[in-house]
């Protein structure tokens, strides 16, 4: 192999890296401010968590347990939200875990198993995670904008949520009154 492609071959990895960093600290920035807003409208004490990985978890139940549309649905979703968030992150590092001790131990084979069933569990938490943060999401876009909500929680799937807090973040809620909307 030629040395000259293995030189251009890593630049332009460290070029798209930079480039991948570079929008996911964009996005980041851009879903913190959105959430500080929300939190700070709502006359939260602790807005600051927004800018908190696994705080801002914490916002979003509390933003969206404040909508008259989640009443009481999921108690204390400002508690489990961050904290199944929490177990989730730590969980999706257990099938990595997994397969250096098996390279290390020599035996890789012998643990395929363990790999496969861990790597199920933790898609299949992720996919309910990820169905518990849309319900969220739900709620707090049927809150701000009710005509878009199905919309923005589809989107929102797809990793862009962090688009329509920014949007909302200064919108006052729509609140239900006897089977109307009425803005407030």
């Amino acid at each position: 192999m030629d040395n000259t492609f293995l030189v251009g071959f890593v630049a332009v990895m460290i070029v798209v890296l930079f480039f991948v960093f570079a929008i996911s600290l964009v996005i980041y920035i851009l879903h913190s401010i959105g959430l500080y807003r929300l939190a700070k409208n709502k006359g939260m004490d602790n807005a600051w968590l927004a800018w908190i990985p696994i705080g801002n978890y914490y916002i979003l139940g509390a933003v969206s347990k404040q909508s008259a549309y989640m009443k009481n649905k999921v108690p204390k979703v400002e508690v489990i939200l961050p904290i199944v968030g929490a177990v989730y992150v730590a969980l999706s590092f257990v099938p990595a875990i997994l397969n250096t001790i098996n390279s290390f131990s020599g035996y890789s084979y012998n643990n395929l198993l363990g790999m496969g069933i861990s790597t199920l569990l933790i898609t299949f938490l992720g996919l309910c995670f990820t169905a518990f943060i849309t319900f969220v999401y739900y709620h707090i876009y049927k809150t701000y904008e009710p005509n878009n909500a199905v919309l923005y929680t589809i989107l929102s799937v797809f990793s862009l949520s962090f688009i329509f807090i920014f949007v909302i973040r200064n919108k006052q809620p729509v609140l239900p009154i006897e089977g109307e909307l009425i803005q407030q």
